[in-house]
């Protein structure tokens, strides 16, 4: 809605016209350009099938099986070099194959075998592979997602404001960060994380009282909010979650806690394609706990909160939300459009729509002779790294 049009310029580059200035420009990113050609006319293929996915970067899709691997092939006309290297045209490897494997047990002997190349685990498995795997180079970090368990605010219970609040103030996060998950991890990253900045991200010491207020443990208070807010007697409460030793563990310790307080929980595992079904579809019961890359500034604000997004799971619908998102993003002053989100963001945390668990770190492991990686998040890791292959055969891999 901001751009009053799109058009080509020179032969390669567009001319974008805004009818507003635009905050930030490089957002844009995450659209995808294609030529009309491929989706219109005679020649004209199906966008939904993997087989036609057009792009110019390092490696292109060789082959996809759903719930199980994409396999990528190194794309020989790509444009970039190495930077450090200039007369080397990127990517170095051949092609790469990213599995997908649910349960850690299967992970953590892939990794140990020589299987896989680069692996993120859990504490608990990490501390493992430590021990039994010294060859393994290896480094933690803040993970990029938060845990966060939606509630349907569109309807009752959860669209008290007050029942919300009890559920929050019901779980020791505290603890959890202490004990389950032995103080490694974030109290607070939720809506955004620290590392989005001090502009927009609010430490817990200077956050509002009823805020500070949700993060303290108080069974007692979270009945008496109940009891106020009708439900003396607590709620059913049926939780859903992927099917992941991870996630079910966590679910159990929010029911052990939501139980405490006479709201009976029933866990739900669900693989996760039909839960994420339900969840954008909006036609769960009450509960989920999912994961959420909030890592962005306007990842929570503009895709969780805002009332079009069809990843709203909690069915937020606030006016300020949507004014502010449109604020934020019509504002070319950087300061002023932090500011918005600052502010727009504990805005946020007092309405309490979702309750986000102590964020996690994760355990990047590596093989040693996979050199150019430091385990580094980003997407496009494959694309500068490459292989000691002389390494590799002495490890008998």
């Amino acid at each position: 809605y901001l751009l009053a049009s799109v058009v080509e310029d020179e032969k390669y580059t567009i001319k974008i016209t805004s009818r507003t200035p635009i905050s930030n420009i490089s957002s844009g990113a995450i659209a995808c350009l294609y030529p009309k050609e491929a989706f219109f006319g005679a020649g004209a293929v199906d966008p939904e099938d993997w087989k036609n996915a057009i792009g110019t970067g390092p490696f292109v899709v060789g082959d996809f099986v759903p719930e199980s691997s994409v396999t990528f092939i190194k794309n020989p006309d790509y444009w970039q070099r190495d930077p450090l290297h200039p007369p080397n045209r990127l990517p170095y490897l051949d092609g790469y194959r990213s599995l997908i494997i649910t349960n850690p047990e299967y992970q953590i002997v892939a990794v140990k075998t020589g299987k896989i190349m680069i692996c993120g685990v859990d504490l608990a498995h990490g501390k493992e592979l430590m021990k039994s795997n010294y060859r393994l180079h290896y480094t933690n970090r803040p993970d990029q997602n938060n845990q966060v368990i939606f509630m349907r605010t569109d309807k009752a219970p959860y669209n008290n404001l007050q029942v919300r609040r009890a559920l929050a103030i019901a779980i020791d996060r505290k603890t959890i960060l202490k004990d389950f998950m032995e103080g490694q991890g974030s109290l607070l990253a939720w809506p955004v994380m620290d590392s989005v900045g001090y502009d927009i991200f609010t430490p817990m010491d200077k956050l509002p009282a009823d805020v500070q207020e949700l993060y303290n443990y108080d069974p007692a208070k979270a009945r008496q909010l109940l009891d106020a807010a009708g439900y003396p007697n607590g709620f059913p409460i049926e939780l859903l979650c992927p099917p992941v030793e991870f996630y079910s563990d966590r679910a159990n310790v929010v029911k052990s806690y939501w139980e405490a307080i006479g709201c009976t929980t029933t866990i739900i595992e669900m693989e996760s394609r039909a839960l994420y079904t339900l969840l954008n579809n909006k036609n769960y019961r009450d509960t989920a706990i999912v994961d959420w890359d909030n890592s962005s500034q306007w990842s929570v604000l503009g895709w969780c909160w805002r009332s079009s997004a069809i990843n709203n799971y909690g069915m937020v619908s606030d006016p300020k939300i949507d004014e502010a998102y449109s604020a934020a993003r019509n504002e070319a002053n950087i300061a002023k459009r932090d500011a918005i989100l600052k502010s727009i963001y504990v805005y946020g945390m007092q309405q309490s729509w979702e309750i986000a668990l102590p964020q996690p770190c994760t355990y990047v492991f590596w093989q040693p002779y996979l050199h150019g990686y430091v385990g580094e998040y980003s997407n496009e890791v494959p694309t500068h790294v490459w292989l000691d292959e002389d390494l590799r055969k002495s490890m008998g891999q």
